[in-house]
């Protein structure tokens, strides 16, 4: 099952920062990611991810000077110390904050600078880093980035990444894939993906070539997404895109995954004299919801799991004995649709909301 964090760096800019975790929720989204933490206290962040029930997928250790055109110092010579200091003050925040990975970034160079010294301190240093997260318990990663996005950026290519975290040998460092970033550098996505899997420890996506929503662009997500999950990736996927426009309204994307993953959830095992039972889709069934049934609605929040967002679950309607459309299922009395939902296997013809009422599929 592939889980999805916003990425509030990029996502719900509209809103102050501190308000786009709610807003993040609101959409159904159960996890989230950043770039850093630092400019609020560690118990501040945590108390917005209780509140609204996410999960913190990943944060970035400390970058050297953002704001001065740094953009990590892994690979820097003479700057070791800076950098143990950082992944200190990571791992602090990450102690409180709970997420389970840590993205390292590795830092520029310059044409005319020596590459194998650069080399030789980055792999000093995340040998370092990883063996003061092992004990933490968490995951740090390294990735591959363009050097459009980020000129004169010290690591660029999978294979490359992949052979750094073999040869430090630590098996708790793994690659973050991006694959914005690798359909520019190199394309062949899939392939990438198929052969790398084992040592990926995170991925996020965006449109390319404009970094926008992922269903826009030269990349097939519905294809890569499919591949992912069969791979048997069991991480995060965190969304890293700017929107095209407001957040919540370019999340169609997100919908249409949840429609589909519905709708084959509620394909129902059909019997051989019936076969027509196996076609119906979720919004058919939806809309056969008996309004008894629907009213139970209200009851379903409290089970809440990593499923499907609630905005799919908005759109159905329900008909009365009179036959006239009377709302919504979250118009309902008691209902909040907030979240996502779990459905059960389907059994014998007929698919069940989680044990609490029966959609018949005929």
């Amino acid at each position: 099952m592939l889980r999805f964090a916003a990425n509030l760096s990029m996502m719900y800019v509209e809103h102050d920062f501190l308000d786009r975790f709610a807003a993040a929720a609101k959409d159904g989204f159960s996890g989230v990611e950043f770039l850093f933490p630092y400019d609020y206290q560690p118990q501040e962040i945590k108390s917005r991810l209780e509140a609204n029930g996410l999960t913190q997928a990943l944060f970035n250790a400390p970058p050297g000077d953002w704001a001065a055109g740094e953009r990590g110092i892994a690979s820097l010579p003479g700057r070791e110390a800076e950098f143990k200091r950082s992944i200190d003050t990571a791992l602090e925040y990450a102690s409180v904050i709970g997420n389970q990975t840590l993205h390292v970034m590795a830092g520029l160079i310059k044409p005319e600078q020596d590459r194998a010294r650069h080399r030789a301190v980055y792999l000093d240093n995340l040998s370092y880093a990883a063996h003061q997260a092992e004990s933490a318990g968490l995951t740090v990663v390294i990735e591959p980035i363009n050097t459009r996005n980020i000129p004169g950026f010290f690591l660029n290519r999978q294979d490359d990444a992949q052979a750094i975290c073999a040869e430090v040998g630590a098996p708790n460092l793994k690659v973050q894939f991006d694959c914005y970033h690798c359909q520019i550098v190199e394309g062949d996505v899939a392939v990438k993906l198929k052969r790398d899997m084992p040592g990926i420890g995170h991925i996020q996506i965006a449109g390319v070539p404009e970094r926008h929503e992922p269903d826009v662009g030269e990349l097939n997500y519905p294809y890569l997404l499919k591949l992912i999950d069969s791979l048997g990736y069991q991480g995060w996927i965190g969304c890293e895109y700017n929107p095209a426009g407001a957040t919540s309204a370019g999340l169609g994307w997100l919908k249409a995954l949840a429609a589909q993953g519905a709708a084959a959830h509620f394909s129902c095992l059909a019997k051989k004299s019936k076969p027509k039972k196996a076609t119906a889709t979720a919004s058919a069934l939806l809309r056969r919801v008996p309004a008894l049934v629907l009213k139970k609605m209200g009851k379903i929040d409290s089970l809440r799991s990593n499923y499907f967002p609630d905005p799919f679950f908005s759109a159905p309607t329900r008909r009365g004995r009179s036959g006239q459309t009377s709302g919504s299922p979250s118009a309902l009395p008691g209902a909040r649709l907030r979240h996502r939902f779990f459905f059960d296997q389907p059994i014998e013809g007929e698919c069940y909301f989680s044990k609490l009422f029966t959609v018949r599929s005929d």
